[in-house]
């Protein structure tokens, strides 16, 4: 996305510093078209408590923003002036809203809302930022074209608007005219589905209803897949909390949709596939999945009409896939390392990344597994290697770096043999730790890095790599994210990042984490500079050889 300009940065980052926050009735959100694709909001008295005793780290990140603007003022003395102006007891919002027509195209519409408590202040504030700004007054609305944007306000509101795509000045006005004077029943006051999700005291929250422009979509549009993403919309919270940053959000999908869920739900997580690794995962993905209900859904829109003459051609049927897998997916990453190679010929070494890696493909009925993997195999997909098919893709790797192996309980892909002897005999198995056994059991998706560990396996030749790489070990310790089942007509989900010091503020924590990444990228500018100069003034008129006389 474009960088912003520095009056929606302004916008932006003054909800960082204000104190307190109203919970009535939002003015801002009658200006947000209903059907607004995303919709993110900033809770200013939230972000303020944890930012009051460290005014400098949010003074440093302004400075940053501003220096990418270009802006000539002090951002400080700005965001002052700014403040003076806005309401200090609303959120700011910010919306995307897109549209997908197969008559008219695509369009795009993006922009920043803001309660004001005195629009002169904010007019002032505008002026101030450039002497040649041409402000045009409208039915008590101001209008004035900025870079990468234009920006409107009347006493109460300023929308700032930005030019995505092709669209100019002109057409931003139009728009932002139209948000100024929509109907409240056009607006997102009057959508029940983000009134009754939206968290006014979450530090931030998120709306997203991809509905309409998913629908127009030619594929979806010409099939009965858009009745199964009509009126489905996700909500959800962001908070900073101590030594963590904690997301949870919710989908609510249709009713029709719902019921196909419902009726061959996914299969809880329980875990056990990782009690044999034989080595503690950097990465894990675990995934359930019913193919009952995929195929279910696949029949409602009409897909398998396409799909099953060509199955039933090969003596299969969607019944033979349903019950040779679980429908379970499990990924495990493990032991990476950058291995130091020469280069044959070259008196030079490379780092070459290694990793060991496993899929495992739980099997449901084996008879129906080598029903499919035969007919596979009389296609051409599959031949015979040490005494079992595998894919023909795999076969090919002559030095055998990927290994395939198909027993009575499982289909395993791995780095090597080894890791799927071991892992079937159980090994060396290593425990996982508790907080992942306790948070992937009873889920039907789980997906975990440990970024302490992923970090500490990278090797640095440079101090100032060194001083990237160790503010990072500092900062983050791991990721985690979980889906639970469906309750009721909803299905929640949850993303954790956690960080190395659990008593400071994440905020504060990721805050100072980017003030440390610019002042490390700084020190950078001087050596490119001297790099850039040095190449353009390299003499490029190399001398044409001379010919030679080859008849001789």
């Amino acid at each position: 996305m474009k960088k912003h300009t520095l009056y929606g940065i302004m916008i932006l980052l003054s909800a960082f510093i204000i104190s307190s926050c109203n919970k009535n009735k939002i003015e801002q959100t009658k200006h947000i078209p209903k059907d607004a694709t995303f919709v993110l909001s900033i809770s200013p008295s939230s972000i303020y408590e944890k930012l009051k005793d460290h005014k400098d780290q949010l003074d440093s990140v302004v400075k940053i923003f501003s220096e990418r603007v270009h802006v000539s003022d002090s951002s400080k003395k700005s965001g002052e002036a700014l403040l003076g102006a806005i309401n200090k007891t609303q959120p700011v919002f910010f919306f995307v809203q897109t549209k997908n027509s197969i008559a008219e195209g695509n369009s795009v519409m993006s922009g920043t809302v803001v309660a004001l408590s005195d629009g002169n202040k904010f007019e002032d504030f505008i002026k101030k930022q450039s002497a040649n700004s041409v402000i045009s007054k409208d039915n008590g609305i101001s209008f004035t074209d900025i870079k990468d944007g234009v920006i409107g306000w009347n006493n109460k509101i300023a929308i700032f608007l930005f030019n995505i795509g092709n669209s100019n000045a002109l057409e931003s006005k139009t728009q932002l005219e139209s948000l100024f004077d929509l109907k409240e029943s056009e607006s997102l006051a009057d959508n029940k589905s983000f009134t009754s999700s939206f968290n006014a005291t979450s530090d931030i929250s998120f709306y997203a209803n991809y509905s309409q422009s998913l629908s127009s979509v030619p594929f979806l549009a010409m099939t009965k897949a858009s009745d199964l993403v009509k009126d489905m919309y996700y909500a959800g919270t962001l908070n900073f909390n101590d030594g963590s940053i904690d997301i949870n959000a919710t989908g609510y999908p249709n009713a029709t949709l719902l019921d196909l869920i419902k009726k061959n739900p996914a299969p809880e997580l329980d875990g056990k596939t990782f009690e044999n690794y034989p080595d503690k995962p950097l990465g894990i993905f675990d995934f359930s999945l019913n193919l009952k209900q995929v195929i279910g859904i696949l029949n409602y829109i009409g897909v398998d009409q396409m799909i099953e003459p060509f199955l039933t051609k090969q003596g299969l049927s969607f019944d033979d896939v349903a019950a040779a897998f679980k429908g379970e997916i499990v990924v495990a990453v493990s032991n990476f390392q950058m291995k130091q190679q020469t280069i044959p010929g070259y008196n030079m070494t490379t780092s070459t990344p290694s990793v060991d890696f496993l899929v495992k493909l739980p099997i449901a009925d084996k008879k129906a597994y080598d029903k499919i993997v035969n007919t596979l195999a009389k296609l051409g997909l599959f031949v015979a290697k040490n005494g079992q098919l595998v894919p023909a893709v795999l076969a090919q790797e002559g030095d055998g770096s990927i290994a395939y192996v198909a027993n009575n309980d499982a289909v395993f892909v791995a780095s090597s043999p080894t890791l799927i002897d071991n892992v079937v005999s159980g090994k060396n198995h290593s425990s996982l730790p508790d907080d992942i056994t306790k948070n992937i059991k009873g889920k039907t998706s789980y997906f975990y890095v440990d970024i302490q560990s992923l970090l500490g396996n990278i090797p640095v030749k440079e101090s100032d790599d060194s001083a990237l790489l160790s503010v990072s070990k500092n900062t983050f310790k791991d990721f985690s994210a979980w889906g639970n089942t469906i309750s009721g007509k909803s299905q929640s989900g949850e993303a954790h990042i956690k960080f190395v010091d659990t008593k400071q503020n994440s905020l504060i924590s990721l805050l100072t984490f980017i003030q440390s990444m610019k002042t490390a990228a700084d020190k950078y500018k001087p050596v490119i500079s001297i790099a850039d100069s040095s190449a353009n003034d390299m003499n490029t008129n190399i001398p044409v050889p001379p010919t030679v006389d080859t008849t001789k």
